[in-house]
């Protein structure tokens, strides 16, 4: 901000933000420990490369979801029956 060339950049809303950073920070620090429990935690996820955040996410819903591993008997499919015969009406 001693900068005057990149004084023009800045409204007021954005020194206002610049001077409530830390209080902004607290507020957000505390709103993740306040709302973490161990059945649902927070999982931050660094945006800067979308790409990366989105396999990220991807890898960890992967691992985190509960599964077994199949068994390894192939499955078997029942024997059909007699086949269905289909009555055709012919058109009057």
């Amino acid at each position: 901000m001693e900068d005057p060339p990149k004084h023009w950049k800045l409204s007021l809303m954005d020194i206002e933000a610049i001077r409530r950073y830390y209080d902004y920070w607290c507020a957000y620090d505390a709103m993740l420990i306040m709302t973490q429990t161990s059945y649902v935690p927070w999982h931050i996820v660094d945006t800067n490369d979308q790409e990366r955040a989105y396999l990220y996410c991807i890898a960890h819903l992967v691992d985190s979801a509960p599964w077994t591993r199949p068994s390894s008997d192939s499955p078997s499919c029942p024997r059909g029956g007699p086949r269905a015969t289909i009555s055709r009406r012919t058109p009057p």
